[in-house]
């Protein structure tokens, strides 16, 4: 995958990790209860063997686990997935003044010959409408 392939990223987590990560996340869970594991000791467990782990940068399993005390609170109440979507949720007022929301368009195959992937919208633009502010090749 491009990620993959590109490793000065780091060990940005795929989807199969997050999914191995939630297994992960509530088997710890069970058995904090079943072994009655204080809030403090299984804080600890934690620290030490996820946060501290000096696999931890390195691993994309890692890296798809909580990285604090909160997250990982609030990804036992509810989950991984629902963690990382409101990492990425952002006001409409924090859109304005700091980036563009691009889901006015898809990157998919190209339909020309040869021409890779290419940019699609995915919802009707008016002629003139700004698909994304960024430099793109233009094929007449």
């Amino acid at each position: 995958s491009w990620f993959e392939s590109r490793r000065r990223l780091g060990a940005i987590p795929l989807k199969g990790d997050h999914r191995r990560g939630q297994v992960l996340l509530e088997s710890s869970h069970r058995m904090q209860q079943r072994l009655n594991i204080s809030t403090q000791v299984y804080k600890d467990i934690w620290q030490r063997f996820i946060w501290d782990s000096p696999y931890y940068k390195n691993s994309r399993l890692l890296n798809a686990l909580p990285g604090s005390w909160d997250d990982l609170e609030f990804a036992k109440a509810r989950s991984l997935l629902e963690l990382r979507k409101s990492k990425h949720r952002v006001t409409s007022e924090w859109l304005r003044e700091h980036g563009s929301c691009m889901d006015n368009m898809r990157i998919a195959p190209s339909t020309l010959p040869q021409a890779g992937r290419g940019a699609f919208a995915t919802r009707f633009l008016q002629k003139g409408t700004v698909i994304a502010p960024i430099p793109l090749v233009h094929l007449p």
